[in-house]
């Protein structure tokens, strides 16, 4: 009897692992770049204390700089409850991003792997302290504002096999970055969602803040 019930389990168990050997998954990420502006543009924003964004954040002060360059930073304006308002430009303090040739540290991590032409990061400060960035509602996931200095395209898709110990999934990565001209981007990622063509996408609009905790 406990012959046929150990052989009955090895049957059972080798047939669950010959569904799963040799089973494929697939997972999509998204990255896309908008052209905002040549040299200036407003961000229109809220500032939350959760990733969420349910809950609104009091704060008395907002920035945004460049890591790679001491001393560029724009100071924001309160609106109304946790609502700001940020003109940017290209130059801040005196400094012109435009005019600066030193290639910028690299803050974006996908964007990291490109080091052949320079791009700044702005980064928010929520009372001094760095925010965690401006949040997608639609995709959970961080967006940036950047200036890029020249042109630049990076339009592919680039695929890797991620070997499991019953199956493989395969990562596929589609770059729509289009760099057509010196100025300000807005470059969303997303993770199985097809990114649009919102109008708000090519402006400072819609802007959710992620407070430092």
């Amino acid at each position: 009897m406990k012959l046929k019930v150990l052989s009955a389990i090895i049957v059972l168990t080798l047939s669950v692992i010959s569904c799963f050997t040799g089973g494929y998954s697939e997972e999509h990420i998204y990255y896309k770049c908008f052209f905002i502006d040549e040299t200036a543009f407003t961000i229109e924003g809220e500032v939350f204390t959760n990733d969420s964004l349910t809950e609104k954040a009091e704060f008395s002060g907002i920035t945004v700089m460049v890591d790679s360059i001491r001393d560029w930073e724009i100071a924001g304006t309160i609106i109304t409850g946790n609502k700001f308002e940020l003109s940017v430009d290209t130059i801040a303090n005196g400094i012109n991003l435009t005019g600066n040739t030193a290639l910028p540290v690299k803050e974006i991590g996908f964007l990291s792997r490109w080091d052949d032409f320079p791009y700044y990061t702005l980064t928010f400060y929520v009372d001094g302290r760095r925010a965690r960035g401006a949040v997608e509602p639609v995709f959970g996931e961080l967006n940036y504002y950047v200036y890029v200095q020249e042109n630049v395209s990076i339009s592919k898709t680039e695929h890797i096999s991620i070997p499991g110990l019953f199956s493989t999934t395969n990562v596929y990565y589609h770059y729509d970055l289009i760099f057509s001209k010196p100025g300000w981007y807005r470059i969303y990622y997303s993770e199985g969602k097809l990114i649009g063509n919102k109008a708000e996408y090519s402006s400072g609009k819609n802007t959710k803040i992620r407070a430092p905790l």
